[in-house]
């Protein structure tokens, strides 16, 4: 039987860029695993509503909001198109739950988006496909006879549970649980939950199908 086997040197080019990488993260307040990789170099932004622009910036509030467990690709190599990580925590109050923070466990962030006002969580082994989008507020009230503030944004905890596969140019919407070993076909915007063991797809995302229980094994 042939065994299928590939090797990218750029790719392994890049990862002599990792302590470089490591030390901006662990200096921004970021907390990544001791054995931590990423290929090329995230854009993480953190915007506060209380700072002053000509002050220094401070990161002390947002030290600690942002959690990697797994390992990062933010670079310009993929099999197909992607993007660089972009990762945005927004403080829009004084108060220890009026800003993002992103939890992920031992996932791979592969060339994803994700806005947090309030909470994402992914969980552990998480499949998550380029030009994933993940936000837990839109930024802008839904009905625009409203004023574009903070008080008349939708923004709910985003959670994606273990085992969940996200494809290919998916949006997560603001209050969404994926549940685990769910599947969001590639390119759906999913705005409800979607139930463990469920498949959506579309836009908006639809279910198609929610299996019963975990495949068991047959016996010979």
């Amino acid at each position: 039987m042939a065994v299928y086997r590939t090797i990218d040197f750029t790719a392994l080019e890049k990862r002599a860029n990792n302590d470089r990488v490591v030390a901006i993260l662990t200096g921004m307040g970021i907390v990544v695993p001791a054995d931590f990789q990423c290929l090329g170099i995230p854009m993480i932004s953190f915007g506060d509503h209380f700072q002053r622009d000509d002050q220094p910036f401070d990161i002390t509030p947002f030290k600690g909001r942002l959690v990697f467990g797994g390992n990062m690709n933010s670079s310009d190599i993929a099999h197909y198109p992607a993007g660089p990580v972009r990762i945005t925590i927004i403080r829009w109050g004084k108060g220890p739950e009026e800003c993002g923070k992103i939890i992920v466990g031992k996932t791979d962030i592969n060339h994803t988006s994700m806005v947090s006002y309030a909470s994402i969580t992914i969980g552990d082994h998480v499949h998550l496909d380029p030009r994933v989008v993940i936000m837990d507020s839109g930024g802008h009230p839904a009905d625009r006879r409203l004023e574009d503030n903070t008080e008349n944004r939708k923004i709910a905890p985003v959670v994606i549970e273990d085992h969940a596969w996200i494809g290919y140019a998916s949006t997560i919407m603001p209050g969404v649980t994926v549940g685990h070993h769910a599947v969001v076909s590639p390119g759906s915007v999913v705005m409800w939950d979607v139930p463990p063991y469920g498949i959506v797809v579309g836009n908006p995302a639809k279910s198609i199908k929610v299996y019963k229980k975990h495949f068991e094994s047959r016996a010979n």
